[in-house]
C-alpha cells in the first residue's frame, strides 16, 4: 500500500484540507486512499482519534452504498440473516 504523509496533520482542519475525502468518499480511488489513511492513523490511535472518528463513518457510508460493493453487501446480509 502507498504510504501517505500523515505527520503534517495537526488539526482536523488540516486533515480535511489534505484529504478532502475524509467527510465524503465519492470514488473507489478515494475509498482506497481512505483505507490507507485509516491504517496509518490507527498506528497512533490516541493522537489521531478525532480524525478517525470522522473518517470511519465516512468509510462505512461509502461501503454501504458503493455500486462496486453491492454484491458483497448482499452476500454479507444473507450471511447475517442466517446467523440471527
Amino acid at each position: 500500500m502507498k504510504h501517505m504523509n500523515t505527520e503534517s496533520i495537526t488539526t482536523l482542519e488540516s486533515a480535511i484540507e489534505q484529504f478532502p475525502f475524509i467527510c465524503e468518499i465519492r470514488t473507489p480511488e478515494e475509498h482506497e486512499k481512505a483505507l490507507i489513511l485509516m491504517d496509518q492513523l490507527t498506528d497512533d490511535y490516541d493522537v489521531n482519534l478525532a480524525i478517525i472518528d470522522i473518517l470511519w463513518p465516512t468509510i462505512e457510508r461509502y461501503e454501504k452504498s458503493a455500486p462496486e460493493l453491492t454484491k458483497f453487501n448482499d452476500e454479507l446480509a444473507k450471511l447475517n440473516r442466517g446467523i440471527e
